[in-house]
């Protein structure tokens, strides 16, 4: 793909995503509400782990720093995939429901315009609150604070990916959706928390079935102490998944070419 196709798609969605703002502005007060009730969420949440480490400070080592870095990762990574590519946690829904048709009619990439159909308005209030926590705990410097930008940013594109994977087996299982969200709410349960605590299946599930040392833990130690190594295994991690998702989603779009709308919902 061309920068000049890249620009285009970046261009698009910008306009997109300006389009759903302008439309959840219709109804200012239920979007400032869910954004203050997200923000409330999220820092009672961080609140606890505060309380949590001054009676502990430290787990094996893990302080408060490491979890206000991990966390705000985690967050910013879901937050950028709320506002940019909300859809694709509908992917499954679409599928088992033959909405995919609609999308099939229009004349760009399939899995983009998917992604970027739904803005979640949770995603500005996680957004606000995991860079206040960043600054507050999480030894705030403009270095730290660039590599942990960057490092939420893989995190996000390693999320969109899992979360292409899972949803696209909806071409595969029937009715996958329930499912698809579990598999979605295993990922965030198990990022939250120190790896050191993780040993034997739980660990392999985090890092090779639900990748939260991925999207959490491994760029949590980038920001704590930059290793070009470690930077190559997440880009190759990241690489990696999105050749399986995509996969994933156009074998299984050819077996739902295959039917039509009425099929679908018989």
């Amino acid at each position: 793909m061309s920068l000049s196709v890249v620009a285009k798609y970046i261009r698009l969605t910008l306009e997109i995503k300006k389009v759903n703002l302008m439309a959840q502005m219709e109804y200012r007060l239920s979007f400032i509400l869910e954004v203050l009730f997200s923000i409330g969420i999220h820092a009672a949440f961080m609140a606890l782990w505060v309380l949590f480490f001054i009676k502990v400070p430290a787990v094996e080592g893990w302080t408060i720093r490491d979890s206000a870095t991990l966390i705000g990762i985690a967050w910013l990574g879901d937050a950028i995939v709320g506002l940019v590519a909300g859809g694709i946690h509908k992917l499954s829904k679409l599928i088992a429901e033959g909405q995919l048709d609609v999308y099939l009619l229009m004349p760009h990439n399939l899995i983009w315009q998917i992604s970027v159909a739904r803005t979640y308005n949770y995603a500005f209030g996680s957004a606000i609150v995991c860079i206040m926590n960043f600054y507050l705990f999480g030894d705030f410097t403009p270095m730290r604070f660039a590599i942990f930008l960057l490092m939420s940013l893989i995190s996000a594109f390693i999320t969109f990916n899992f979360i292409l994977i899972v949803q696209s087996l909806g071409f595969y299982f029937g009715n996958f959706e329930t499912a698809a969200d579990k598999m979605q709410s295993a990922l965030y349960s198990l990022q939250f928390y120190p790896t050191n605590i993780y040993h034997g299946l739980l660990r392999f599930l985090m890092i090779w079935v639900f990748p939260a040392y991925f999207t959490a833990a491994l760029p949590t130690q980038m920001v704590n102490e930059w290793s070009t190594l470690k930077f190559g295994m997440l880009v190759l991690f990241w690489v990696a998944t999105g050749m399986i998702g995509v996969i994933l989603f156009n074998k299984g779009l050819s077996r739902y070419e295959s039917g039509s709308l009425i099929q679908s919902r018989v």
